[in-house]
């Protein structure tokens, strides 16, 4: 039996009003994180996220939930593997007993050896997304009996053009409602220029929170996920933050 440490696998989408979002959030094997939201409300429910052989993307299917998963840009980008991307999603699903109809861009990503969580404090993964092209995202996992960020494993990428780009010294900052909830969001990603890489500018963006909170359990986390309405150079995007916290 193979101890190879599985992979944290995450899908986010949506359109840029939060009509229509959802997340999906594996850890390992076929548990999961899986929710839907439109306007003010958002519930989990029962669905696999899984890669599909014969189009080379994935597949998100569960209760009242279909949904397929492309590369967005035009250089079809090959999902498999370790990556993060930005990704078309398109199907449908149903919140609410109201069917809606998903043609959005998202954010798909498979960071292998991320997947065995139970070592950690807290978790929290933030995506955005601003066209076909360009996006960012940010998984944060902090270490049990940390006490601060300061201690955090971060991996952050930018998506851009030409691929996605690795950041070294990653910064993320939330504001919390008094329940636990986020409710605004910044990430300050460095990027090297120049050939030699010595000289930095940042990718910045603030994102506030809309619409309802998801919550649920995975394994021994409590975990809550909301939609967020991005602004940065790149213009306006979507994205979904999720924490998950030891219980």
């Amino acid at each position: 039996m193979s101890d190879a440490v599985p992979p944290l696998r995450t899908l986010a989408f949506g359109d840029l009003d939060g009509a229509a979002w959802g997340v999906a959030w594996f850890s390992s094997g076929e548990a999961g994180f899986v929710a839907v939201g439109s306007g003010k409300h958002a519930v989990t429910v029962e669905a696999s996220l899984d890669p599909d052989d014969e189009t080379g993307g994935w597949r998100l299917h569960g209760y009242g939930l279909e949904l397929n998963v492309s590369a967005a840009g035009e250089d079809a980008q090959d999902l498999r593997g370790d990556f993060d991307a930005v990704c078309r999603v398109h199907g449908g699903m149903t919140v609410e007993a109201v069917e809606h109809d998903i043609d959005c861009l998202g954010r798909l990503a498979v960071h292998a050896g991320t997947g065995d969580l139970d070592k950690f404090e807290s978790v929290r993964d933030v995506s955005a997304w601003f066209d076909r092209t360009h996006g960012l995202s940010l998984v944060a996992l902090r270490p049990r009996k940390s006490r601060g960020q300061e201690a955090d494993a971060v991996i952050a990428v930018a998506l851009e053009p030409e691929g996605p780009l690795a950041i070294d010294d990653p910064r993320l900052s939330t504001t919390y409602a008094a329940d636990g909830r986020p409710l605004r969001v910044g990430l300050e990603l460095w990027l090297p220029v120049g050939d030699d890489g010595e000289e930095q500018f940042p990718r910045r963006a603030g994102g506030e929170t809309l619409g309802g909170t998801a919550r649920g359990r995975l394994g021994g986390f409590d975990v809550l996920a909301q939609f967020v309405r991005w602004d940065s150079r790149y213009g306006d995007g979507a994205g979904v933050y999720l924490l998950a916290q030891q219980s």
